[in-house]
Formats: C-alpha cells, sequence, structure tokens
C-alpha cells in the first residue's frame, strides 16, 4: 500500500483474477482500500475462475467517484444480457467457489510435491491456480520439452514471454485432477529418457 499511498497522483490497477484461486482471497484482497485511496482500481476476470470464457465478465472496483465516471463514460452495451443474468447467480454460489478453492489448493499442494521430486526441476511455492518452474538441470532443453509435450497435446508456458524470466522457465495450470496426473508422467518421462 505504500506505493499506492506514495505516489496519489498515479493510477493503480491490481488484477485480482488468479488471487480468486486463493483460500486467503478475503484477506489478501485490495478491495476493501478503494475508497480510501482514490487512486487504487481492483479488476477481476471472472472467465478463468467460474470456466465462463465466452461470457467476458469481470469486477472492477474502485472510489464512488472512479465508478461513477466510468459508468459516465462507457459504452451503453459493455455487457450482455446473458451476462447479466449469470453474474448475481455465480457470485452467490458459495458452496462452487469453496469447492474450487478447495480443489485448486490440494491439487497445487500435490503437483509442487511431485514436481520437486523430478531431479532438475525447481517448482516454486504456488498460491494460484499455476505453478512456475525454474529448469535447474543445463543439460534439459525447454524447446525439448516443449515439443515432447506437444506430441502428447500437452502445452505448458513458456516463462520468456513473462518480464524478467528467461527460457529455463516455464509455467503450469492446475486442471483436472487425470490432467495433473498425465503431465507429472510426462515430465518424468521426458527427465527419465532424456536426462
Amino acid at each position: 500500500m505504500g506505493l499506492i499511498e506514495k505516489f496519489k497522483n498515479k493510477i493503480f490497477i491490481i488484477d485480482e483474477t488468479y488471487l480468486m484461486f486463493s483460500q486467503k482471497y478475503d484477506k489478501d484482497t485490495l478491495s476493501s482500500y478503494v475508497q480510501k485511496f482514490e487512486n487504487l482500481f481492483v479488476i477481476i476476470s471472472l472467465s478463468k475462475f467460474f470456466s465462463i470464457g465466452g461470457i467476458r465478465v469481470g469486477l472492477c472496483f474502485s472510489s464512488r467517484k472512479n465508478i461513477d465516471f466510468i459508468n459516465n463514460h462507457k459504452n451503453y452495451y459493455s455487457i450482455n444480457i446473458l451476462a447479466e443474468r449469470v453474474i448475481p447467480l455465480i457470485l452467490k454460489d458459495k458452496k462452487y467457489i469453496k469447492k474450487t478453492k478447495d480443489f485448486v489448493f490440494k491439487e497445487m499442494i500435490r503437483m509442487y510435491n511431485f514436481i520437486n521430486k523430478i531431479n532438475g526441476l525447481k517448482p516454486f511455492k504456488p498460491s494460484a491456480n499455476f505453478i512456475l518452474v525454474k529448469i535447474e538441470n543445463k543439460k534439459i532443453s525447454l524447446k525439448k520439452l516443449i515439443k515432447y509435450l506437444s506430441k502428447k497435446n500437452v502445452h505448458i508456458r513458456e516463462g520468456y514471454i513473462f518480464k524478467g524470466l528467461s527460457g529455463k522457465y516455464f509455467r503450469i495450470s492446475i486442471r483436472k485432477k487425470e490432467e495433473n496426473e498425465f503431465l507429472i508422467k510426462l515430465l518424468g518421462d521426458f527427465i527419465n529418457k532424456y536426462y
């Protein structure tokens, strides 16, 4: 919060889309600070958490002044009727929200522990629905790994597309348990086969 308070003439837009997967969301969200800091916007896409990519909806938290400004300048049809009906329903579904967070948390820890046992790979402790992994063995080629996984219809996100990461990093998403197990097996097979 120090930067937001220090640079009051700058706008801070915080994307909490992945934070929604955290069991500590209520503790970690900055949305409660939007009334205190007029230069703060907190945005969340609902597409990932609720698996509704086609609907394209999200939330924006900010001061009343900022929200009024947005409402006065936005496209009149910025949200479709389907999204308008769906949003209240999905946000009220506490059972789904808890079940999803519990599942992602358990799978995230399970995946982290498995990857941590694979020689030459270093996963970083996750807090969302993905795990960042560093290739520590210089003999392991990310390009070869990507090619190997692609042949099995498995795709990982290359780290170099993220600022500050090199071609020794990749990111995997938490998916269904069977898909996660398949990925773990493929990672282990790749290391054993080639290195």
